[in-house]
Formats: C-alpha cells, structure tokens, sequence
C-alpha cells in the first residue's frame, strides 16, 4: 500500500493506474504530446529548381511513429506520402518562369502532433525542344530506364508506324522495327532489356516483346488470340505487362495483364461494359490509371487500387474528351491527354483533396500535345504534338 500511495503522490493519477491496470497502445498515444521533428534534405532553401518539375526529399523523425508527410505549394495541399523515404515530385510547368514557389512541409506522427518546415525555391527558366523532324507522324514517346534514350512510333520513311529510338536529345535516331504492319505503343521494361509493344503483324493486334540486344526479327508474341490486344504497360517490377484487350465477354476493350516471361493465363483487371484503355501503373505498383467513359458521355481518366475492384474519376470536369494517363515519378499526380472539341493539351491532377486540375502545355496544332512520358528522375517530360504542323517528339525541361 506504501508502494502505491508513493507513486501516486508523485505520478498523474491516469498514468498511476495504467502502472498498476496495465496499458495499451491507445493511452501511449493519449500521453504522447512531444511533436515530430521535420527538415527538408534537398533542395535547399531558396535554390532554384526545375521549370518542368522536380523531387523534394525530406528527414522526418519522431520518438514513436511517423505517420505522413503532407507537401503543399502556395498553400494547397498537393500530396502525402504515408511511407519513408519522404519525398514527392512536385510540377512546376503552371509556374511562372523566374517566380517563386512556396513549399510547407507537414509532418504527423501516429498521435496527431505536427511539425511543420517551409522553403522557398526560384523557378528555372524552362526550354522546349524539338526531338523530331519528319514529314509524316512521330508518337508516344517512351523513356529508357536510365533516362539516355526515347523510344517512340514513327512513320519516318512509310505510312505504317515502325519502332524508332533516339538519343536523350534528338541525336542518333535508328530504326528498332522495320515490318510492313504496324508497331505501335513502345513500353519499355524496367531493366531496359526489351521494349513491349503492340503489332498486328500476325493478323490482329497482339502484344510483342523486342529484345533490345537481338536483331528486330527476334521480336516474339506475349499474347495471342483473333482479337486485339493494345498498349503495353510493364509492372514496375517486370514481372506483368498490361494492356487494353476486346478479348473479354461483349465487345469492349477491359484491362488485362499477363507474366513478361508469357507463362501463365492473362488475368482480368477491369470488367465494364465500357471501353477501359491506355492501362498505367504508378511507380510503386499499387495503383492503375486507365482511360473509360464510365460516368461520362465521353473518355475521362479513372484510377484505382491494384487488387481492389473500386474506380473512381481523376478528375469531375464535363465537356471534355481525356486520354493518355501518365504518372509523374516519384508521386501520385497524373498527366493525361485533355481534348476540348477544339485542341488537346496536356494537364495533371495533384492527389491533394484542396487540388484542382491545371493544363500543362498550350499546343497550337489542329491535334495539339498528346502522349506526355516523364524521364525516371521527374525533370524532363516527353511528348508529341503537332504545333509546327506534323506530329514530332519534344521534350520540355
């Protein structure tokens, strides 16, 4: 009895009983009331970055459990990251070249304290440049892994599309296929050893896999079949391709995935009555974007977890046709192709609740920009567009 009146005469009565009681993980928390410690590793304070967009890394440390990380820039919350390391991507191309960006880092820890860091960067002048130069259509680019090279459609040399790669910067274009139907969608795979790609140089579209260090006629088929499969997209692991196939119950194309290696059966992701196309996964796997008119009288980007069966709109804009989804590195904020009946541009859609979507890129060509494909680091973002009169690759950064 001595022993229990001397703690409870030192210690609070809730934190003396839960000596004696026992206690849980829930009054820990009730009693943690020391905030979590944040600083931002890189850029430093008042560097200037990217006019594209680039990566934000930041320390985060707390006595228990750090939460998240909340990023907002000029006061709207555009991001959270849930899991360390702490880092996201944020755009810079709605920025003003030479204007200030004004980021608060917010860290949580696991009991609702805060700890928030500010900095201010200055925006770098951005360049567009022309990558190509042909007189019929060049598309969908396609970043190798290292960054050093774009892969891309083109009809450089015949009306059909052919596989092309080019250096970073334009230089050392090379024909990868050279077949009398079409190869289309270049996807290349995280270990850079082979590009996907769709052909329908065996009667109807079908995925293929080109083998960088092989000839072109060691190309063989993923998938086979009397119906079309189209758009390649890898895993970030490298282990599944994705695709848009009619192969399904009715006549709409879903979304689908099969092994790299072409073992095993292709597995179902999507199964609506409506056109699902143009499958992209997010760098860390978990989630897929797709182009669908599920709610809408024409295409809009729709997104959703990897495994769950629950889609929702990226964006509730009407009036507008989009396509294209593209994740931007290292953060879940999706570039897509936006048609507005008159042109198409590119926007994006931050994942913040306060964000809204924000065009990207002003074409002036009757098809305008389209097929937006960001470099592995952020910085620089590929595209084609036809504002000097034919469909070319450019890159802005």
């Amino acid at each position: 009895m001595a022993r229990t009146q001397a703690l409870t005469t030192i210690l609070p009565a809730a934190l003396a009983a839960a000596l004696l009681t026992g206690c849980d993980d829930k009054m820990f928390s009730r009693l943690d009331n020391t905030p979590p410690t944040a600083s931002i590793v890189s850029p430093t304070d008042g560097a200037g970055v990217s006019g594209a967009a680039f990566r934000v890394d930041v320390d985060a440390q707390d006595d228990m459990t750090v939460a998240e990380v909340r990023f907002r820039v000029n006061g709207v919350l555009v991001d959270t990251d849930a899991e360390e390391p702490w880092s996201t991507t944020l755009v810079t191309l709605d920025q003003a070249e030479g204007g200030t960006l004004d980021l608060d880092v917010e860290a949580v820890d696991a009991s609702g304290n805060t700890a928030t860091v500010s900095a201010s960067y200055t925006i770098n002048a951005r360049t567009l440049t022309q990558l190509t130069n042909n007189p019929l259509a060049d598309e969908n680019p396609a970043w190798s892994p290292d960054g050093s090279r774009i892969a891309f459609q083109s009809q450089n040399g015949s009306t059909q599309y052919d596989l092309w790669v080019m250096d970073a910067d334009g230089q050392n274009p090379a024909a990868l296929t050279q077949d009398v139907n079409e190869d289309r969608n270049p996807a290349w795979s995280p270990d850079g050893t082979m590009i996907a790609f769709d052909s329908d140089r065996a009667g109807t579209f079908d995925i293929w896999l080109l083998p960088l260090a092989g000839a072109e006629p060691a190309a063989t088929p993923l998938t086979f079949g009397n119906l079309d499969d189209v758009q390649p997209a890898w895993s970030p692991g490298g282990t599944l391709v994705y695709f848009a196939s009619d192969r399904g119950v009715g006549t709409s194309f879903n979304v689908w995935r099969q092994p790299a290696t072409g073992g095993g059966l292709a597995v179902q992701v999507t199964a609506f009555a409506e056109d699902d196309t143009a499958p992209a996964l997010s760098g860390d796997g978990a989630r897929l974007a797709f182009a669908s008119r599920l709610n809408f009288s024409t295409d809009h980007i729709y997104t959703m977890f990897v495994g769950d069966v629950n889609v929702a709109p990226l964006t509730g804009d009407t009036g507008f046709t989009e396509a294209d989804p593209a994740w931007l590195p290292g953060s879940r904020t999706v570039f897509f192709t936006r048609d507005d009946g008159v042109d198409s541009n590119l926007w994006f859609q931050a994942p913040g609740d306060e964000a809204v979507p924000v065009q990207a890129t002003f074409g002036s060509g009757s098809l305008g920009d389209g097929g937006a494909a960001w470099s592995p680091d952020g910085t620089r973002l590929a595209f084609h567009s036809d504002r000097t009169g034919n469909l070319e690759i450019y890159v802005i950064e």
